[in-house]
């Protein structure tokens, strides 16, 4: 139980106790004959409305029966003492109430580079109790006014701040304008916006901070999300603030699809074949990310996925408009049927895909997914099938089945999807993390192609294993696309049916080419490299590191193929250019 909840419990007893005393105490107690009314002439007990008077008096130390003195019955005895201590212990139950309120405002207001999390459902619980595995200090801004729920977050927490999210003064109280990241995990997204736009305010007047506040805002809506997305890329200059929207299925479906394909990405690896069963926000979300995974896997045939739904037919369609992964590294067959009524054990035969090696249950009961996927490993077992089943929270069911944490083929396994996207690292991967990762993924293409293998130089790494430096400079090419595009009066925009058409100029390519040149220059220089003819990484000497006239039309071609690459890397994450006019 609650602390301040026993607390009251333990006051509500002892005032009980010595108001029923002292009301039966108070109704045994005679007065003398001259204090009754008249024509008495005997002694006379207390009429109801003076002994609920004068219980009353007795937690105020002022009871006039009291005034002259004892013996007094039993009850009565015992309530003139119990009814001043329970006075004395509510005045300090509420006084103690009233400093750990003070304590934590106070304590909030002067935390310094700690995250807060605006909140307090299961995604934003489960994101806090991750960061404090972290070992970092959490402060958490709930609109709750129940103190019970208040002193529940608080045993999560490390501080707690009770008010409305967008109201600066509740942002102030828990230390937002010196907080390192802010996390708006609110369920509705009108309220997420809110928030963050005071953020946003606050941030913006601070004079003393090094690097900008980031700020992650949970929307419902993938479409919106992939709006402000393109939006966020359009900004040509970093602020104070750095925002960037979240869908929890897109963060989870990236965590399944590398758990999903990242076996099967070698060039002698099988290919897998995945079946999807229910394409709800969470199962599109899936389709997506395994198509831009899959094309990390240079030459490899497409992807043969199964999309199993009602309007199985029309929601593949809208993915191939929308995303161009999925339209070129894929190869998809669709059956329209409603995914609760499928059955799973006849799907390979249907489809004529009879090794499907992935099945993936999604947006469905748990009781129903549990039984298709163990009917459809006991079907196919000769497959070797792995189920997984999808699940918007962590269950005890779903523990039960997760004892091993690597499911071999036939195994079903369970997948939270608010779990596995409430982690920080995740959460982290905003819009230019994920652009940063594909951009270097097109640099190996590239490299690899003239004959560079992985591993031969430093940045010859996968993006997990690539030095933080490097990783940083990739941010800071993403961080560009909008500066460079202005340069063109053109914008970055969410891909639609039919698309823009945007291609770039032969004077655009070479104008843009020498910025993207000019930027990289700059960035090496800002890590301490320097030119030299020859190239030495260990002594951070780089031949290129010279004025874009000085090179070479092979030396230009680098650059050249990070401006020519940007609408084919827009267009594997849902964007496009449109030219301004």
């Amino acid at each position: 139980m609650k602390a301040s909840r026993v607390l009251w419990l333990a006051f509500c007893v002892l005032f009980t106790a010595a108001a029923i005393l002292g009301a039966w105490g108070l109704a045994q107690l005679s007065r003398a004959a001259d204090q009754c009314p008249p024509p008495s002439e005997q002694p006379c007990g207390y009429t109801t409305t003076d002994i609920i008077y004068f219980d009353a008096q007795l937690f105020l130390l002022g009871a006039e029966p009291l005034q002259s003195g004892g013996p007094f019955p039993l009850p009565l005895e015992v309530a003139r003492f119990l009814a001043p201590l329970a006075t004395a212990y509510g005045v300090a139950v509420s006084v103690w109430n009233l400093f750990t309120d003070r304590r934590r405002r106070w304590t909030a207001r002067r935390a310094h580079e700690h995250a807060v999390v605006i909140g307090d459902d299961p995604f934003a619980m489960t994101l806090i109790r991750h960061l404090r595995a972290e070992g970092v200090q959490v402060v958490v801004i709930s609109a709750d006014a129940d103190p019970d729920g208040a002193e529940g977050l608080a045993a999560t927490a490390s501080l707690v701040v009770m008010g409305d999210p967008w109201d600066q003064a509740v942002l102030r109280a828990a230390g937002v304008p010196r907080a390192d990241t802010v996390y708006a995990c609110l369920p509705d997204s009108a309220a997420n916006a809110a928030a963050v736009a005071a953020v946003a305010v606050l941030a913006e007047q601070q004079t003393e901070r090094d690097e900008p506040l980031a700020c992650y805002a949970r929307l419902a809506d993938g479409e919106l999300a992939l709006a402000l997305k393109a939006r966020r890329l359009g900004l040509l200059s970093a602020s104070k603030f750095r925002l960037d929207f979240f869908t929890p299925e897109e963060i989870a479906a990236r965590t399944l699809a590398a758990h999903i394909l990242e076996p099967h990405l070698g060039s002698d690896d099988p290919v897998p074949s995945v079946a999807v069963v229910g394409l709800g926000p969470f199962g599109r979300a899936l389709i997506v990310e395994l198509a831009r995974l899959w094309r990390v896997r240079v030459g490899a045939p497409p992807l043969p996925l199964v999309l199993i739904d009602t309007d199985a037919s029309t929601q593949l369609t809208e993915l191939r408009h929308r995303y161009r992964s999925v339209d070129t590294h894929c190869a998809p067959r669709t059956k329209n049927e409603p995914a609760q009524r499928v059955d799973l054990t006849t799907i390979p035969w249907e489809i004529r895909i009879p090794d499907i090696r992935h099945l993936v249950l999604c947006d469905q009961d748990e009781d129903v997914a549990l039984r298709g996927g163990l009917n459809a490993i006991r079907g196919t077992a000769s497959a070797g099938q792995t189920v997984t089943v999808c699940m918007q929270q962590r269950t005890a069911l779903g523990d039960l089945f997760n004892r091993q944490p690597d499911p071999g083929p036939g195994d079903v396994r369970i997948f939270a999807i608010m779990n596995e996207a409430a982690k920080p690292a995740e959460l982290h991967n905003d819009t230019l993390t994920v652009l940063a990762r594909a951009i270097h993924g097109q640099y190996l293409i590239d490299e690899q192609a003239t004959g560079t293998a992985l591993g031969d130089r430093e940045s010859m790494q996968p993006w997990e294993a690539l030095p933080a430096d490097l990783q940083t400079a990739n941010r800071r090419q993403a961080e560009g696309i909008g500066a460079k595009l202005n340069e063109i009066n053109a914008v970055v925009v969410p891909m639609t049916h039919p698309t823009t058409g945007f291609t770039f100029s032969a004077a655009e390519m070479d104008m843009l080419a020498q910025l993207e040149h000019e930027r990289w220059c700059d960035e090496r220089r800002g890590r301490g490299w320097t030119f030299a003819p020859v190239r030495d990484d260990l002594r951070k000497h780089h031949n290129l590191l010279c004025d874009w006239s000085d090179l070479s039309p092979d030396q230009r071609a680098k650059a050249t193929a990070a401006v020519r690459h940007l609408p084919e890397l827009l267009a594997d994450h849902g964007l496009q250019i449109f030219r301004l006019r």
